[in-house]
C-alpha cells in the first residue's frame, strides 16, 4: 500500500521505536505518560502495536521541552498545544515544527560540522544526538542541499568505513535506521495539491536498499509532487499496477547493487514490457547506468546524482 502524504499528520502509523529515536523519550516513559496522564491516544492494531501520528510526535515534543524546565507533567498534560507552545517560546525554545530556521533568519550550517556531529553519533549509537543534528541541517539548509550534502555522503562514509572494519555491521544498521526514520518523517511533512502530479517511488525485486529511493522521494515532495511511497524490492508487474492504480505521471526507481544473476536488469525489462508510454520511468542509484543497456523505451531516463533527478522533475519536457 502507498503512502498518500495528504493529511498524514493525524494518521497513526509510527510504532512506539520510532517515536522514542524522534523525541528522545524512552518507551518506557512514554508508555507512562500515555496511561498515567492521556498524554497521547495511540492506535491499536490487531497485534495490540501502538502506533503514532506525527501529532501526536510533536505533543510529545513539546511536552519533554515543558518538562526539562522543570516542570510537573501532570500539570504539563492539562494545557493545550498553544499553551505549550507559548511556555516553550518564553522559555527561548521554538517548537513551531512547521517554521524552519530560514525563516527566522537564523544562521546557517556547515554541512562538514553535521556529518561530523552524525558520525560521532553513529560511534556512540546515539539515535538522539543523531536526529538533532540531521533536524538542525534541515532547519537551515535546502532539501538539496541537506540530501547531497549530507544524508548522501553521511552514508557512503559509514558504508566505506563498514567496509575498512573501522565500524561494525551494527553500526551501518544503527545509521540506516536512523536515516531512515529521518527521511520518512520529511516526506510525511508533504502537503500537495489535490491536482499535483503523481509519482511512485520504491525500488526493483532484488533491491533492499531503500535511502536512496527515499532520498528521491523526499525530493521529489519538496517540489510539489505527490508520492507514492512502496518500499523496496518491488516485481516490475507490481510497479506498473501501482503506477496505474495511482494515475501516476512518473516513477522513481532506485539501483544501489548489482548481482550475478542480472535481476535489476531482467526487472526493468519487465517494467518496460508493462507500463505505458506516457509514465516517465526515473532510474537512479549507484549502479543504474549499469542498466542502461538493458532498456530502449524513450519514457526511461536515466539519472547519475539527485541534483539531475531534481532538475529532470523540476523542468517541463520539452514540446
Amino acid at each position: 500500500m502507498g503512502i498518500d502524504n495528504a493529511d498524514i499528520e493525524n494518521r497513526k502509523t509510527f510504532p512506539i521505536g520510532y517515536v522514542a529515536l524522534t523525541t528522545g523519550l524512552s518507551p518506557h516513559v512514554i508508555r507512562v505518560w500515555e496511561r498515567r496522564y492521556q498524554a497521547v491516544a495511540p492506535e491499536r492494531k490487531g497485534t495490540r502495536r501502538r502506533l503514532y501520528s506525527q501529532k501526536d510526535i510533536d505533543h510529545l515534543m513539546r511536552l519533554k521541552q515543558a518538562r526539562l524546565q522543570g516542570r510537573r507533567i501532570g500539570a504539563l498534560v492539562m494545557l493545550d498545544e498553544q499553551a505549550l507552545c507559548r511556555m516553550n517560546r518564553d522559555a527561548g525554545i521554538e517548537t513551531d515544527g512547521s517554521k524552519s530556521n530560514r525563516e527566522w533568519n537564523q544562521p546557517s550550517v556547515d554541512p562538514s560540522e553535521v556529518l561530523q556531529a552524525c558520525e560521532s553519533a553513529v560511534w556512540r549509537m546515539d539515535a538522539p544526538a543523531m536526529f538533532v543534528s540531521l533536524r538542525r541541517a534541515d532547519a537551515c539548509l535546502s532539501r538539496t542541499a541537506l540530501l547531497t550534502d549530507v544524508v548522501a555522503p553521511l552514508m557512503h562514509r559509514i558504508g566505506d568505513d563498514w567496509s575498512a572494519k573501522r565500524l561494525g555491521i551494527m553500526h551501518e544498521h544503527f545509521a540506516s535506521t536512523v536515516v531512515r526514520g529521518f527521511l520518512s518523517d520529511l516526506l510525511s511533512r508533504g502537503n500537495p495539491s489535490e491536482h499535483a502530479p503523481r509519482m511512485v517511488v520504491t525500488t526493483p525485486a532484488g533491491q533492499h536498499c531503500e535511502l536512496g529511493a527515499m532520498a528521491a522521494a523526499v525530493a521529489a515532495a519538496d517540489r510539489g509532487w505527490r508520492i507514492f511511497y512502496f518500499g523496496p524490492n518491488l516485481p516490475g508487474e507490481e510497479i506498473a499496477a501501482a503506477a496505474a492504480s495511482k494515475k501516476a505521471e512518473a516513477v522513481s526507481l532506485s539501483i544501489t547493487c548489482t548481482s550475478k544473476e542480472d535481476r535489476a536488469g531482467r526487472e526493468l525489462k519487465r517494467l518496460q514490457k508493462q507500463i505505458g508510454n506516457d509514465v516517465t520511468v526515473l532510474v537512479g542509484g549507484q549502479f543504474a547506468d549499469t542498466y542502461l543497456k538493458n532498456v530502449t523505451a524513450p519514457n526511461f531516463k536515466f539519472y547519475s546524482s539527485l541534483t539531475e533527478f531534481a532538475e529532470v522533475i523540476s523542468r517541463p519536457e520539452p514540446e
